[in-house]
């Protein structure tokens, strides 16, 4: 339905229009033909002209309200009061947000939770809708669990990693003394029911009649993974879930991808949708947009609109945008204010020791350098006669073949070995002294590479050396990880080894002191998810983190394009507090 627009008296007027169900969903603008400029540059790309009924409509942002007041003189433009009121309760609900984050007092319903846990409990519960963006570390589960206890919330759907359902469903019934659901692929185990969780196995059509078992009932927490939720959206969806939490939600980051859109359709039909992630930046601005699309779809109803109203973007010359930075940098932090809150462990983990790095530059070996040019000069060759024949080096550099000689690249980093040349590597060198001290010290220990085919040869180093170690890769069962976890926290092994993408998500090593990194991901956020398994509260000393790279080659450059997005989190999360201060103090 849409507010009945008077006769204009003036030159422009701007109005509110509303879904059948009462919801706030577009501005109408209507205006004379010579003011349909300031309208489109008002409006941004996000302007859109109504044909049949003469009049734009733009998605309901306070930002191009404001812009409109400032292009239009008080005489030309009338903004009814609906439109007014409704800013009004956008900023109370902002006002509101800002008061749950410094509340610390003790909850109703849950106690045992740090200060600012309860104050991001009472955040989820106030945002209704919102992003809960603390470190790695700092209990997102714990807090997510508390508001679902504090607002006794029926029906509860909770989208994670496979990795991570059954570490969700343990904090569930610890905190909320609930008994979890948890979906599993998978004909040939038996479902497990016990006091602490539900598990049940099935294939597609199974799975479907599961979920119709349990939401069937009035109340519910269901633990599916990221292909779950795309499989049986239509199912979820129907289930008439109150609360979505979504775990690791930067994975909800690519507009076109179907968990994304599967995700943001649940979360338009749920009373709370919290999104759960330490890293909702990854790579550029832009990661943004579909966390903000799930807390509020119309406000950020189109990708595009996003790009164009808050974003510096241009055609990227091998296809899709380049986003070089935001418009109005003040703007764009207060408004992800609104949605986000987020605390570092340096803030609220003032005794938790800070981590201590040490990057070792490694000169390579001479056959392994001459393995590395001659592979290097194969793909300078390639890219030149690429270049010669027209295309652009964005083009060449996404190429499928190009990437693959870029991961060779780096694998002979590694060791040229696992492209079938000389075993002579400089890093599997450095590795075996290293071991050798860290065995003399007899303190737990982690080490990643970002590649698989790498983890034989890390382990024949531990062999040689006689330590015990367990193994985390792609693909492995959430009960696997688990107990090679509870072995390195309870002394049984001495090392993990693993992947760093493997790593990354829902372990806790803590126990080990010392991260060795081989190489590490294009990604900061990846690398600082996987030094943060050793970095979590309760550790009484600093932990390690050792990072190992040839000058000179590939690796200087993953290095400088990690510091690159590390400039980007800096620009946005690293001011949204200070933004905060900025409001408290208005």
């Amino acid at each position: 339905m849409k507010s009945k627009l008077s006769s204009l008296d003036t030159t422009t007027q701007v109005s509110l229009e509303r879904t059948a169900a009462g919801t706030p969903s577009r501005l109408i603008v209507q205006t004379q033909f010579k003011d349909k400029d300031r309208v489109k540059l008002a409006g941004g790309g996000t302007a859109r002209w109504r044909n049949n009924e003469k009049v734009w409509s733009t998605p309901v942002d306070p930002y191009i309200v404001r812009r409109m007041v400032k292009m239009f003189d008080r005489d030309e433009l009338e903004i009814t009061d609906e439109v007014w009121h409704h800013l009004r309760q956008r900023k109370r609900r902002q006002e509101k947000i800002l008061d749950a984050t410094e509340n610390e007092a003790p909850l109703n319903r849950i106690k045992g939770l740090w200060d600012f846990q309860r104050s991001s409990v009472r955040f989820l519960l106030e945002s209704g809708k919102g992003i809960l963006a603390h470190d790695m570390g700092t209990g997102k589960t714990v807090i997510t669990a508390g508001a679902l206890a504090e607002g006794d919330i029926p029906r509860v759907l909770i989208v994670c990693p496979n990795t991570l359902k059954w570490s969700w469903a343990e904090h569930i019934y610890e905190w909320t003394g609930r008994t979890p659901v948890i979906l599993e692929s998978g004909l040939s185990k038996h479902n497990i029911k016990d006091e602490g969780m539900w598990v049940l196995y099935g294939n597609g059509p199974e799975r479907e009649e599961y979920i119709g078992e349990v939401t069937a009932e009035d109340e519910w927490i269901l633990i599916v993974n990221y292909y779950h939720v795309r499989d049986h959206t239509g199912m979820l969806e129907r289930a008439t879930p109150v609360a979505l939490a979504v775990d690791e939600a930067h994975r909800i980051k690519n507009n076109q991808a179907k968990q994304t859109k599967a995700v943001h359709k649940i979360a338009d039909s749920t009373d709370y949708a919290w999104l759960l992630t330490g890293t909702p930046v990854r790579n550029n601005y832009d990661d943004y947009w579909g966390l903000l699309r799930a807390c509020d779809p119309y406000r950020f109803s189109s990708y595009w609109n996003f790009l164009d109203l808050y974003l510096h973007a241009y055609p990227g010359m091998h296809g899709g945008v380049e986003i070089v930075g935001v418009k109005n940098e003040d703007y764009f932090n207060r408004m992800l204010s609104s949605y986000m809150f987020r605390k570092t462990k340096d803030e609220v983990m003032e005794d938790l020791p800070e981590k201590v790095y040490n990057d070792i530059p490694i000169p390579m070996t001479t056959e392994q350098e001459q393995a590395y040019k001659q592979m290097e000069k194969e793909f300078l060759l390639f890219v030149e006669k690429e270049m010669e024949d027209g295309k652009t080096l964005e083009e060449i550099l996404v190429a499928p073949n190009v990437v693959a000689q870029m991961i060779r690249l780096r694998q002979i980093c590694l060791t040229p070995a696992i492209l079938g040349r000389t075993a002579e590597s400089a890093r599997l060198n450095a590795l075996k002294d290293m071991l050798v001290d860290l065995k003399r010290d007899e303190d737990p220990f982690v080490v990643y590479t970002a590649f698989k085919q790498f983890i034989p040869y890390l382990e024949n180093l531990l062999d040689e050396q006689d330590l015990r170690y367990g193994r985390i890769v792609g693909g492995q069962s959430s009960e696997e990880r688990r107990q090679t976890e509870h072995d390195l926290n309870n002394g049984n092994i001495d090392a993990v080894v693993g992947t760093i993408q493997a790593m990354g998500e829902g372990l806790n090593l803590q126990m080990a002191t010392t991260a060795l990194f081989c190489d590490i991901d294009w990604t900061p956020a990846v690398n600082r998810q996987a030094e943060d398994r050793i970095h979590r509260a309760g550790i009484k000393t600093s932990p390690t983190i050792i990072n190992m790279y040839h000058p000179g080659t590939i690796e200087d450059h993953i290095r400088a394009v990690n510091k690159r997005k590390e400039k980007i989190e800096s620009e946005t999360l690293g001011k949204i507090e200070i933004v905060r201060d900025m409001m408290r103090n208005s």
